[in-house]
Order: structure tokens, then sequence, then C-alpha cells
């Protein structure tokens, strides 16, 4: 029973850092898909864990041979707790967070002075043709974000949302001087 609950605390623990991995790495759509995934994957792995946590909890009170095996393997489900409590805060601090890789799809040249506005102000001094930057913004709130460059000695503007709040944290690119600015993920 030991070696069953402790490949259970692993299995769970594999898990829930491959659903958390899975969600960091996913866009929008595929982001909101992993929660909804993840949601009843967790609730079938934390039933588990209860049930073979109150056996090995039994069996540790009845068994008076085996008790320090029994609570030991108690004792690693237990330390998932912990685990599972810093992920949920990391899901939490990602869903409040827009994770823009900003990409320079201007043709001919550079582009310089690049302002992110609104939720958060962010600068990116250059960006030659091809070059991306990737800019974590906090959402604060309700707010838009927007981008103010210089091209060719011109301030230009352009919006990237019109409206994000809290919980709308999203990954994805954004094609600078693009006529199609968003990538899919957004």
């Amino acid at each position: 029973m030991d070696k069953i609950g402790r490949k259970i605390a692993n299995a769970s623990f594999v898990i829930g850092t491959l659903l958390l991995l899975l969600y960091y790495l996913s866009g929008d759509s595929e982001g909101l898909f992993v929660i909804l995934i993840s949601y009843f994957v967790l609730i079938g792995v934390l039933l588990v864990n209860i049930v073979f946590a109150v056996i090995l909890f039994r069996k540790g009170l009845s068994d008076k041979t085996e008790t320090s095996l029994y609570f030991k393997s108690l004792g690693r489900m237990l330390l998932n707790i912990p685990v599972a409590v810093l992920y949920f805060f990391v899901v939490l601090y990602l869903a409040d967070t827009m994770r823009i890789t900003f990409g320079n799809d201007i043709r001919e040249e550079g582009i310089s002075n690049i302002k992110i506005l609104g939720c958060e102000n962010e600068i990116i001094d250059h960006l030659d043709m091809g070059e991306s930057e990737e800019i974590w913004i906090d959402i604060s709130g309700d707010c838009s974000i927007s981008i103010e460059y210089q091209f060719r000695g011109k301030i230009v503007k352009e919006e990237v949302f019109s409206y994000v709040t809290g919980g709308m944290g999203q990954k994805g690119v954004y094609h600078i001087g693009s006529e199609h600015s968003i990538d899919s993920n957004f």
C-alpha cells in the first residue's frame, strides 16, 4: 500500500506540473481548453488522493508493524497540497498578465521608441526588421493596450487591445505595422 501511495503522490505531482506547463505555453484559445480539461483532471486526481489518503491513514493506525511506511506515504501525498496552492497562484498570476510578443513586420527598416501604453507602460528601444520581443503586461483592472512608435520620423499609433480586464490574460504575437496585426492566438 505504501508503494501505491508513493506512486499516486508522484503521479499527482507530475500531472499537476504538466498541466501548469501546458497552460503556461498555450495561447488564448488553447489556454481556455487547458483550464477546462485541467478542472476535470484535477477533480479526479483529488478524489483519488483523498480516498487513498484515508486508506493509508486507517492502515497506519491499524497495522502497528508498518505504521511508519503508511504515514511516510501519506506525508508524501500531503506534500502535494502546498505545491497545488503554489500552482494555483501561478495560474492566477498568468490569468492577470498579457504575454505579448511584439514583432516588427515592417519590411523596409527598423522601428524605434516603441511605447506600449495602457494597462502598464513599457518601452522597447528598437526592433530591426524581423525582430521581436516578448513583454509581460500586468492587467491592473479594466484597461486597453496600444502602441506608439517612430517610423521614418513619424509617430504611428496602433491599437493592440481595445479592452482587457483581470482574468483575461493571454499569450500571443502582435505584428507591428501589419494589416493582420494580431496573431490567431489572440
